[in-house]
């Protein structure tokens, strides 16, 4: 018998049968043989009818990060490792990744959507899956999601799940290029006029992004003198990738308010 499974009758350690219900004995990956052993007692209990099971095929592997994935977006999060194993496959050990995150054997690395050890190697164990978010994973929060799904069938699939919270991918943040700034005369108030076209400097994967609104700029004083500072805004951000991207607005090189000239004054009376 197997000591794992347990006795059954009046012997030490056994459980004793007190009715002739039908028993089912569920055999481990390491049961190598059942003994039944049956001796009669009074009345009569006819062994007529045993159920053995043979254990069923397993992935091994299902787990729950304890460090979270954190990048920014146009760049692969760093990479964390999963050991998985089977237990009688008899079909490939398959990792499929989910939505933006991506895997890899660990031993032979190329990251892709799905990655697979053989029946054989997943049997033998030792082996892992590496598992990472994508450089084009769109940014949001990350946390309690299935990161990968193992599946091999007829057994039952395991996920790799993330974190409960730090999953994040952060946005990647553009620039403004094409506008400068000049002097002016005086004229009593902040407003900066600026030269040139604005252009939005480092999309990423020829993502649908575009540029919106005109530039606000203003003087940090409205008297005469300076170099003054210019603050310029204005700017916003469209596209169906727009939520991937923080935008800096543009900055330009200080400049002066010089005096007006006479005839540019209103003297009144």
């Amino acid at each position: 018998y197997s000591a794992a499974i347990g006795t059954y009758g009046t012997a030490t350690g056994a459980t004793t049968i007190t009715d002739c219900a039908n028993i089912t004995l569920p055999l481990l990956s390491t049961t190598r043989f059942v003994r039944w052993v049956y001796t009669k007692g009074t009345g009569n209990c006819d062994m007529d009818e045993v159920s053995v099971t043979g254990p069923s095929a397993l992935i091994s592997g299902g787990a729950t990060s304890t460090t979270a994935f954190t990048t920014t977006y146009g760049t692969a999060s760093a990479s964390q490792s999963f050991a998985v194993s089977g237990s009688l496959l008899t079909n490939d050990l398959v990792a499929t990744a989910q939505t933006g995150f991506e895997v890899s054997r660990s031993d032979v690395v190329s990251y892709g959507a799905t990655a697979s050890y053989t029946a054989a190697e997943a049997n033998a164990g030792g082996i892992s899956f590496l598992v990472r978010l994508k450089n084009n994973a769109n940014s949001g929060n990350y946390n309690s999601q299935n990161a990968v799904v193992l599946s091999s069938s007829p057994a039952a699939n395991a996920n790799i799940v993330t974190s409960a919270s730090g999953n994040t991918v952060s946005p990647f943040s553009l620039t403004i290029n094409g506008l400068a700034s000049q002097d002016k005369q005086f004229d009593g108030n902040t407003i900066a006029t600026l030269t040139g076209i604005p252009s939005l400097n480092g999309v990423l994967f020829s993502d649908d992004v575009v540029l919106s609104g005109s530039a606000v700029a203003n003087y940090s004083s409205a008297a005469v003198g300076g170099p003054y500072a210019i603050t310029v805004t204005g700017f916003s951000l469209n596209g169906t990738k727009a939520s991937n991207y923080s935008l800096t607005q543009p900055t330009v090189a200080n400049a002066s308010i010089t005096p007006s000239t006479l005839l540019d004054q209103v003297i009144t009376f």
